[in-house]
């Protein structure tokens, strides 16, 4: 065989095991061509080009996390024995404090200082020098901390280290000394904080600068371990690792970079923070509350320089967001301008917002706030009517406003078609609470992570469309806005285990006709929720009373909300009475006043039955089986009122029933009953001066139990 003209003869014998045709046992001179085409993948990569990867688990790894393990501080712990002067306003003696557990066990909190925060001292480990870029390195490796042993590292390199590790720690420990619990603590005491709610607001503190610190740590030595492996071959990492030679190969550290979070935190930041706050008119009690639900404002800048320049307003952040904004101004942003600006609260209310709503003080919170309140204002919510709703005010500012803009997609789509003018009123109201908790969650109180977060709402998005098409096209409701506006939770009810359950009980075991089943669920919603074993035990114990289907039929379809009343804490109680009072059918009374089976006993029944049967002297049994509504009038407006003009007329109050006196309107009680020409302005003239004197009388009756219970507190004090 010749290759290229020449005479040089090569075997032609070639395995049949190598594609390329050539002998794996070809021997070649440095004159035989070579095949110089590498070896590639099915995806054409080269596989000698192919960028390393630190592994996910190796050896170093696992040392610099033990050489860094330390116990976080207890979470909300007990306190020691004595007073609380002597656990915050003495100094400390000693490194740790002694605090008793759950079991009386004494254990030692390390302060914060000697935590200090993963500033490693120079004892933990050679190998850190060229893998993170964060630590103050020091002259021993690894093996050190776990064995004890020795490692080798020049003496001027290691003397170096441990100078400037000393240097940045000492100066790490006087900038972290004041976020520890105890200067927390003693700083809101002083401001007018209770004593628990301050401790526990500086160990909230303490907390987030600990696991902080750590996770920046953590974060760091990755990055440097990752370039390690990148800019190495691998055998050399492996043994760079394994035997702690890193410090030799390295030299010595970029001190410039270490801790940088840290570093750019002045020593008055939390002093800063403070004057912020109560500059503000935020008490000590509402930075404590504040504090410990979001204790990350304390790595807000709290003023600008004097230069008036600044370039983060939380210490290492990179998110243009939080870009040249300090705590002063998105406290005036979130309490001065929107809340008592915009919404128009008083600076009690406000600052009751923002306990309850810690997150609105953080730059992102306070710009959602406003997104949220242009968002609800345009969809036809007045900030006058926002502004009533104190108790949902926190709630709705921490929503997201791309969550809540998504739920007025859906509910003014084809699938509710509500108009956007009535889907504001419906979000603030706190029936709404649930639908929102669904769809719009609060980061703060689900504890899931972003993934797990959007399944959920897409599962809930799924479940009220699947909801939505029952209603409207299964069970035939052409209004669905006026359930969703009277029951909002409807959207998130199960159709095969909740809803059709309940239309077919309605039909199955009421009496109702089926096309009487959209009325009564569009009359009342909240049916659509409601038990059908209990229904049935409701249906049951009123045909105990001889009440046929037809007859139960026609009092769902008038009052359906009867079928949702407890038996034994509202029937029975009402049916006793009505048996005590001389009533003999109680299933037609039942039938003539449905309702009367969810009044109270003590509070409606018997001072209306005691004012007919003792103050008019009726027959009362008589008056009230001929016209068992007389129960369904208020007692003090209509009855008292009318009884009272008839004396004042000089009118017997014998000369008309009961059912004349109150089944008419005021003109006409007045024209008929009364007798009076004047359209019954007379009469309207009497309600109102009743009216003025009960409210005269109500505020004296108040102004004399004041003063009274002034009088008991100020003997009470004298004599102590």
């Amino acid at each position: 065989m010749t290759i290229n003209g020449n005479d040089r003869s090569v075997p032609s014998r070639v395995t049949k095991n190598d594609p390329r045709g050539i002998s794996s046992d070809l021997i070649l001179n440095d004159e035989t061509p070579r095949i110089e085409k590498p070896f590639s993948t099915s995806k054409g990569v080269d596989k000698t080009q192919k960028k390393k990867v630190a592994p996910l688990v190796d050896s170093a790894l696992l040392r610099f996390l033990a050489s860094t393990q330390q116990s976080p501080p207890p979470k909300n712990p007990q306190y020691p024995s004595g007073t609380e002067e002597d656990s915050i306003f003495k100094p400390l003696s000693t490194d740790t404090i002694p605090l008793q557990t759950s079991d009386q066990r004494n254990i030692s909190r390390p302060s914060i200082e000697k935590q200090q925060f993963f500033i490693i001292p120079s004892s933990s480990g050679s190998y850190l020098d060229s893998m993170s870029n964060f630590t103050a390195v020091a002259k021993t490796g690894a093996d050190k901390i776990l064995n004890g042993e020795e490692t080798a590292v020049p003496s001027d390199t290691a003397t170096q280290i441990d100078s400037q590790s000393l240097e940045s720690s000492n100066t790490t420990k006087s900038k972290l000394s004041q976020f520890d619990a105890d200067t927390v603590t003693k700083a809101l005491v002083e401001a007018g904080a209770d004593f628990p709610e301050a401790r526990n607001a500086g160990w909230e503190i303490q907390r987030y600068m600990y696991d902080r610190s750590r996770g920046s740590a953590i974060r760091r030595f990755l990055r440097s371990r990752d370039s390690l492996w990148a800019n190495n071959d691998n055998a050399d990492a492996r043994a760079v690792l394994g035997n702690d030679k890193v410090g030799e190969m390295a030299g010595p550290v970029n001190y410039a970079n270490v801790n940088t979070d840290v570093r750019n935190i002045e020593e008055n930041r939390f002093e800063a923070v403070m004057e912020v706050f109560l500059s503000a008119g935020l008490t000590g009690k509402d930075c404590a509350a504040i504090l410990s639900h979001t204790p990350a404002l304390v790595m807000m800048k709290g003023r600008q320089d004097s230069c008036g320049t600044m370039t983060s307003g939380i210490a290492g952040e990179e998110d243009p967001r939080y870009k040249l904004v300090t705590l002063e101004e998105t406290v005036d942003r979130v309490l001065n301008r929107t809340l008592c600006g915009v919404l128009g609260l008083r600076k009690y209310d406000a600052r009751k917002v923002l306990r309850l709503c810690p997150g609105l003080l953080t730059n992102r919170g306070s710009m959602s706030a406003e997104q949220v309140i242009d968002l609800l204002f345009s969809l036809g919510s007045s900030y006058t009517a926002l502004a009533r709703e104190k108790a949902a005010i926190p709630v709705l500012l921490a929503r997201s406003p791309a969550s809540l803009f998504r739920l007025v997609a859906f509910l003014s789509s084809d699938s509710i078609r509500m108009p956007v003018a009535r889907i504001g009123p419906l979000l603030r109201k706190s029936d709404c609470s649930a639908l929102l908790d669904a769809v719009a969650p609060i980061t703060a109180q689900i504890h899931i992570d972003e993934i797990q977060r959007r399944k959920m709402i897409e599962s809930a998005y799924r479940k009220m469309a699947k909801t939505a098409n029952c209603l409207h096209w299964t069970l035939g409701i052409d209004n669905l806005p006026k359930i969703v506006a009277a029951n909002p939770s409807v959207l998130l009810l199960d159709t095969s285990t909740q809803i059709l359950p309940v239309a077919g009980f309605l039909v199955e075991n009421v009496g109702v006709w089926e096309e009487d089943v959209p009325k009564i669920l569009e009359a009342y919603p909240a049916l659509l929720g409601a038990s059908v074993p209990k229904m049935q035990k409701v249906v049951d114990y009123l045909t105990s009373f001889e009440l046929d289907m037809l007859t139960m039929g026609k009092i769902v379809r008038a009052f359906p909300y009867v079928l949702t009343l407890d038996v034994d804490t509202r029937m029975i109680p009402v049916v006793e009475f009505l048996r005590g009072i001389g009533v003999v059918n109680i299933g037609r009374f039942i039938t003539r006043l449905p309702p009367v089976l969810g009044y109270s006993v003590t509070e409606e029944l018997i001072p209306k039955w005691k004012y007919l049967s003792q103050e008019n002297e009726f027959d009362a049994y008589f008056e009230v089986v001929r016209f068992p509504a007389y129960f369904s009038y208020p007692l003090d407006k209509v009855i008292m009122t009318r009884y009272e003009y008839l004396r004042a007329r000089g009118i017997s109050w014998k000369a008309a029933s009961v059912d004349d006196v109150l089944r008419f309107g005021n003109a006409d009680f007045a024209r008929k009953v009364a007798g009076d020409l004047d359209d019954g302005s007379l009469f309207a003239r009497f309600v109102k001066e009743r009216k003025k004197k009960y409210q005269q009388r109500t505020k004296r009756k108040t102004k004399t139990k004041t003063k009274s219970l002034v009088k008991r507190i100020s003997h009470t004090s004298v004599g102590n």
